[in-house]
């Protein structure tokens, strides 16, 4: 990808049919930078890539989350630059019935997580989310001071997924932009192989030009795997 799209959230389907998610870390500035991805039990948490520096521990609560969440046990996931864990627990498992549809859910867990960190003094950069379940549908979201929308994703191509990313979304390659009727807020797409979610990862870190980008400094992904009614987490850094 030749344009910075900042943090990135995405979703979709391996070549086997197997529902995957990921997300992308990345920063402006060096302190912002100096962070990597670490998986812990059933989450991806974006923690320090060494000791936490001072100007990191002045945006503590901003620049460290869960960016990936999971719940083997529901079959669903959650990729997000900074969604809290009380929110994910809201979502209903992927094969029970919920009254409010999962892209409302999302953009109220945006919206919440997005008040919890703003301050009169801060600069809060939009949050991504997108969720899905191991029946191959979700959601992808967004929530800025200016804006926010989000949109259900029924998954239907195999090998491709769909993200909406933190800054410049409309800035995408034609090639990369999609045309899903679903979706209504700006959002890119592009292929995506991978047997484990450790290919995934690496994949979703080429992708993004993690290579060549100063500023991408990880990429995780999140691949279930129906016969062991799990999720398989793994992380690319820098």
């Amino acid at each position: 990808m030749a344009n910075y799209t900042g943090r990135t959230a995405g979703i979709g389907l391996n070549e086997y049919e197997h529902p995957l998610l990921f997300y992308v870390g990345s920063g402006r500035q060096p302190h912002s930078r100096q962070r990597s991805g670490e998986v812990k039990g059933d989450v991806v948490r974006i923690v320090p890539s060494g000791k936490m520096t001072e100007a990191q521990g002045l945006r503590e609560d901003t620049l460290f989350y869960d960016a990936i969440q999971t719940n083997g046990r529901k079959g669903i996931a959650l990729a997000s630059s900074g969604i809290k864990p009380m929110y994910f627990k809201l979502f209903p498992g992927s094969n029970e019935t919920h009254k409010t549809p999962d892209h409302v859910l999302l953009s109220r867990a945006l919206a919440e997580s997005y008040q919890h960190d703003m301050s009169p003094k801060d600069e809060i950069v939009p949050i991504v989310g997108a969720f899905i379940g191991a029946n191959g549908v979700g959601a992808l979201g967004f929530v800025s001071r200016e804006d926010s929308g989000s949109s259900i994703i029924k998954l239907s191509d195999t090998g491709r997924v769909f993200y909406v990313s933190s800054c410049n979304p409309l800035s995408l390659r034609d090639d990369q932009r999609t045309i899903l009727p679903e979706l209504e807020i700006p959002a890119g797409s592009a292929e995506m192989r991978g047997r484990t979610a450790q290919e995934i990862a690496n994949n979703v870190f080429e992708l993004m030009g993690g290579k060549d980008s100063e500023r991408v400094f990880c990429a995780a992904a999140a691949l279930w795997l129906p016969d062991e009614r799990r999720w398989d987490l793994a992380v690319k850094d820098k």
